[in-house]
């Protein structure tokens, strides 16, 4: 089975092409950048790898059940411009990014395979119609 592999988690062809697929109603300006809530905005590939992860650890705290967030977890008041639409789109563009990055640490990448996995029993059109309320789709 082709696939993308995380750590000990693989995704399948369909489930590859459906995070291909951001859920938008629009398409954004490109190229994408994820605004700081107190600084520069920032174009994922011009991010240093361990931003990017704890950028994508955050939204993850934030988005999921209590029950899988990760630790330590600290939480932030996101303003209004931090829309579910932007946070699907900062997980699609940011995860893209990390996940080509050959720098990763042995921890995030469990932490990443750990995400992947929530999701990896889930058919490819579920990880976009069927989500529980507090899930983003990947």
């Amino acid at each position: 089975m082709a696939g993308w592999r995380i750590s000990t988690v693989t995704l399948t062809a369909p489930q590859m092409a459906n995070l291909e697929k951001p859920t938008m109603n629009k398409l954004p300006a490109l190229p994408w950048k994820w605004k700081e809530s107190n600084g520069p905005d920032h174009v994922p590939s011009e991010m240093e790898t361990r931003h990017l992860f704890y950028t994508l650890r955050m939204i993850w705290n934030h988005t999921m059940p209590e029950s899988v967030r990760f630790h330590p977890y600290q939480h932030y008041a996101f303003s209004a411009f931090y829309t579910p639409e932007y946070l699907q789109q900062a997980i699609h563009f940011i995860g893209h990014e990390l996940l080509n990055r050959p720098d990763i640490k042995p921890k995030w990448q469990a932490e990443l395979a750990s995400m992947a996995e929530h999701f990896a029993d889930r058919p490819p059109e579920a990880l976009v119609t069927d989500l529980k309320v507090g899930e983003l789709a990947l």
